[in-house]
């Protein structure tokens, strides 16, 4: 009896689809690779290669049809190849609940530029219409894992298509090495990358590398309950959409991002980097802000800035209305330490509905401005006040306004219908947006409402923390 022969059948068996396999007795195939599936151009067509059995399972001129026949037919965690090409998208491919694996070939003397050459493809078409040319949103529960590595998705100028990629209800996914542009629609706007919750489930703990995207309307969005992603290395810029974003952070907790480049949101109304919403800590490392409209719009969230640089020497570009107030930290071309000017006063018992100034001299207030000068020696913001009271008696309650006067010519209102507290002594902290020079100089102004018990032998102290 004639037993079983194995014959190794190379690559070029199967047009080159980089893999090999082994022929055992009446044609079963093993399979040598790590797909499950290989899409690959035939002419006109895309085809998909079941690489267990060596068949063609699916031919399209649609190339969305033979990539969502594989997702389809495979169970969680399916692995499908993609050859180089361009292919052409009809309607979105869909996760179909699962945990799927997209490759594109990569290797030497595949680092050309994309958007010249793209190794692949995968394009916008007309009939796509208001939808991602990947949807990744899960349906249920958090998919775990899903992986698009060394893709090119191309809006080809379309107004309608919402993206390139919804990445909702992920888990633990990887977006690596893809290029997104040229998706126009602005009335949505279109995404390059969009992470988001689906339902009650979270987008979490995803990893985005190398990512460059380009004249697309958002470049990444964060949404609601995406927490805790990373985006390292790669580049966002925008040449052309009035009010465009680089990366918005729209409802997200918790984002890290290093090595990445910002740049040219030069348009009308237009933010490189945008936390509209959303709390927990946002960190940036190395990140590069150049020739942007704005560079950083910051509303919500903690948010710290390491060795970043910032473009343009201009304060304009970066606005923080968020509490606490953004950290920055060996930054170019942007304030990095932070000075504390501080100013007390000799015990004083103020007079009632009596305006007073204080600041830095060791004496008494005084109803005149100008002798308690705190004087800066820096140029650049005040982000905090912090004042401090302290009585030999405890004072009735009756509200007053304080305000920061600044060389004598305007005030910045700090706290309104304040009072001291009931006891020996009082704290009041605000934060503040105070631009200041070399040479300017602050105090305290007040005036006292009409105690029916004023506060006796007060001390006063006044830190003023300044980002320089």
């Amino acid at each position: 009896m004639a037993l079983p022969y194995r014959k190794r059948r190379e690559e070029t068996d199967y047009g080159n689809l980089g893999s090999t396999y082994t022929q055992i007795g009446g044609g079963h195939l093993e399979n040598s690779s790590p797909y499950d599936y290989i899409i690959y151009k035939s002419g006109a067509l895309t085809k998909a290669l079941n690489i267990l059995t060596g068949t063609i399972n699916s031919a399209n001129t649609h190339a969305d049809i033979p990539l969502q026949a594989c997702i389809d037919a495979l169970l969680n965690g399916c692995h499908i190849y993609m050859k180089q090409g361009s292919y052409s998208i009809y309607a979105p491919v869909e996760s179909d609940n699962k945990s799927v694996c997209i490759d594109g070939p990569a290797g030497p003397g595949r680092g050309v530029n994309p958007a010249v050459n793209p190794i692949v493809q995968l394009k916008a078409t007309a009939t796509l219409g208001a939808n991602y040319i990947f949807d990744f949103g899960m349906d249920g529960f958090n998919s775990w894992g899903s992986t698009l590595r060394n893709l090119s998705f191309y809006g080809a100028e379309r107004t309608d298509t919402l993206g390139a990629i919804n990445w909702a209800n992920q888990f633990l996914g990887k977006l690596d090495n893809i290029f997104i542009s040229n998706f126009y629609n602005t009335a949505t706007p279109a995404r390059g990358i969009y992470l988001s919750s689906k339902g009650a489930y979270n987008c979490n703990f995803n990893d985005l590398f190398r990512i460059h995207i380009w004249d697309t309307k958002y470049g990444i969005e964060l949404g609601d309950l995406s927490n805790c992603n990373n985006i390292y290395s790669g580049r966002l810029q925008n040449g052309r959409h009035v009010g465009a974003k680089g990366i918005y952070v729209n409802g997200c907790d918790t984002l890290q991002v290093g090595n990445l480049e910002l740049i040219s949101f030069d348009e009308a109304g237009s933010i490189a980097l945008d936390i509209a919403a959303g709390g927990g800590i946002h960190r940036f490392f190395g990140t590069r802000f150049e020739a942007n409209a704005t560079n950083i719009n910051i509303n919500a969230g903690h948010c710290k800035f390491f060795g970043c640089s910032m473009g343009t020497p201009t304060v304009a570009n970066v606005v923080d209305s968020s509490t606490p107030k953004a950290k920055f930290r060996d930054c170019f071309n942007y304030y990095n330490t932070q000075l504390c000017l501080q100013g007390n006063n000799a015990a004083f018992t103020p007079a009632v509905s009596t305006l007073y100034y204080y600041g830095n001299a060791h004496n008494v207030w005084n109803t005149a401005a100008g002798y308690g000068k705190i004087i800066c020696g820096v140029q650049g913001y005040i982000r905090r006040v912090d004042l401090t009271f302290m009585a030999t008696n405890i004072p009735t309650q009756e509200t007053f306004n304080i305000y920061l006067r600044k060389n004598n010519a305007s005030d910045t209102t700090l706290f309104t219908a304040t009072q001291l507290a009931n006891s020996y002594w009082t704290e009041l902290t605000v934060d503040t947006e105070i631009a200041c020079a070399v040479g300017d100089f602050f105090e305290v102004k007040l005036t006292t409402p009409a105690w029916a018990t004023p506060p006796a032998s007060v001390k006063a102290m006044v830190y003023l923390w300044i980002d320089c």
